[in-house]
């Protein structure tokens, strides 16, 4: 298997089989999650487009390099923009694919952008100004890299375009190349209310969007753990040699099982917290679990847990109201 020639300053490419490849971020600001590409046959899948044109352009330009073929699909795996920012580099001569809510939650999220546009520079000058009057030095940082990850946010924005997916589904859709066929399959109320997977069965090679995490702590607050776990146990009975995860280094079947550890843990912590009666702000100082305190973005963590008990203490509230 040979190394591919395509060197990117935003991701790192990785080839798994004669025409599969993972695009793995190596930038934090620009490409952020991690993407592919596939070569199907007479035409190249891509799946996610990163969180900016700017890298989605090197993925554009990688895939059709390495595969000799245009990129004729591109798959949204889920709605968060890390995963879909750079849908406008592949289209018009490209198709966006996603499950039906998928498309209904980016179209959606553009509203937000709007309103970003609007908003954050005031919100900027303001952090700026909490950052230069904080005498703690970790805090002072944490401002300061909240402030960058905004600013290159709002220079993606200004330019952006989300073209939404011209082709939906439900539930499974099959691809078939004359050299591979490709499944995506979407679950609903994992990571999101919709996430899709890319399943290559010849090459028993998995894309996991962000039903994985690697390495890091997996953003929770827009899922279901319970669920997610399910979906986790559905993707490990695929037996897969290889897993891309949204986020991370390269996976394998064991990291499968470690997040869903990983959730029980989190769900019974938060659980406990709320029969105990603590609140949101004692929630966000709740130290990380022991086996998960070598973890990347502990951040993550904090905000994954307070926003799970938001929507665990509305629902009880509207339970208690409604009976």
């Amino acid at each position: 298997m040979s190394w591919p020639a395509y060197s990117s300053s935003y991701f790192r490419l990785e080839q798994l089989a004669d025409g599969v490849f993972a695009a793995l971020s190596t930038d934090p600001r620009w490409a952020t999650s991690n993407a592919g590409f596939v070569n199907l046959g007479n035409r190249t899948l891509v799946f996610d487009s990163f969180a900016s044109p700017k890298a989605a352009q090197e993925l554009r330009l990688a895939a059709e390099q390495e595969t000799g073929h245009p990129v004729r699909w591109v798959i949204n795996s889920h709605f968060h923009g890390d995963h879909v920012r750079g849908n406008q580099v592949f289209t018009p001569q490209a198709s966006v694919v996603a499950s039906a809510t998928t498309r209904q939650l980016i179209a959606n999220s553009a509203e937000r952008i709007e309103l970003a546009l609007k908003t954050w520079p005031q919100t900027i000058l303001d952090l700026q100004e909490q950052a230069d009057k904080e005498s703690d030095a970790e805090k002072r940082q944490s401002l300061r890299e909240q402030i960058e990850g905004m600013e290159t946010q709002l220079s993606v924005f200004a330019t952006l375009r989300l073209p939404l997916p011209q082709l939906t589904f439900e539930h499974r859709l099959t691809f078939h190349g004359s050299r591979r066929t490709a499944i995506v399959i979407a679950f609903d109320g994992g990571h999101t209310d919709s996430d899709s997977i890319l399943w290559l069965p010849q090459d028993h090679i998995l894309f996991a969007g962000d039903l994985l995490f690697c390495g890091g702590h997996p953003w929770v607050g827009d899922g279901d753990p319970l669920r997610w776990k399910e979906i986790l146990e559905r993707m490990e009975s695929l037996e897969p040699t290889a897993i891309v995860p949204g986020h991370g280094p390269m996976a394998t079947i064991p990291d499968l099982a470690s997040l869903r550890r990983y959730l029980t843990d989190i769900d019974d912590l938060l659980q406990n917290a709320i029969q105990t009666g603590l609140s949101k702000e004692e929630v966000e100082k709740l130290p990380v679990p022991a086996p998960y305190a070598g973890l990347g973005q502990e951040g993550m963590y904090r905000w994954s847990l307070t926003r799970l008990y938001e929507k665990r203490s509305s629902a009880a509230q509207w339970f208690n109201q409604s009976y």
